[in-house]
């Protein structure tokens, strides 16, 4: 009897540890990995990796927001991202798109903030995150 309760011990143990992993290998595949994080001015920017594709994400810093899951490096988040680029601004319900939106490589973010995507890296485009304020994660 002793040994039946070792085996479905161990039975329970393995089962356990692997759904773990299987939980943990579709939040690698669903999810952005945050690879380094920088500042300019008040700003910080986020760079995540997802498959293949590299992603800068810039977030405002908002030393007001408080109790939140601060995000870290090596971390796994699931960012709910919008490109600069094709989010152009719209003026008297007309979008602006740039004339050559390729050779667009900075935005002004205030008068002392300029960011710049980084194509030497295989960064093309900025992004910003609907559920990241500062480097706090908004979890739905």
């Amino acid at each position: 009897m002793k040994n039946i309760i070792i085996l479905l011990s161990l039975l329970f143990i393995s089962c356990g540890k692997k759904v773990l992993m299987n939980n943990e290998n579709n939040l690698k595949l669903t999810s952005y990995k945050v690879y380094k994080i920088e500042t300019i001015n008040d700003y910080y920017l986020i760079y995540a990796k997802k498959k293949d594709s590299l992603y800068k994400i810039v977030s405002k810093n908002d030393p007001s927001i408080s109790g939140c899951e601060k995000i870290k490096l090596n971390n796994y988040y699931s960012f709910k991202l919008h490109s600069r680029r094709e989010n152009a601004p719209t003026i008297g319900g007309v979008k602006l798109n740039p004339i050559n939106y390729l050779d667009v490589h900075c935005y002004m973010y205030d008068k002392d903030t300029k960011i710049c995507i980084d194509a030497k890296n295989g960064i093309f485009d900025l992004y910003y995150a609907e559920n990241v304020n500062g480097l706090c994660f908004i979890k739905d």
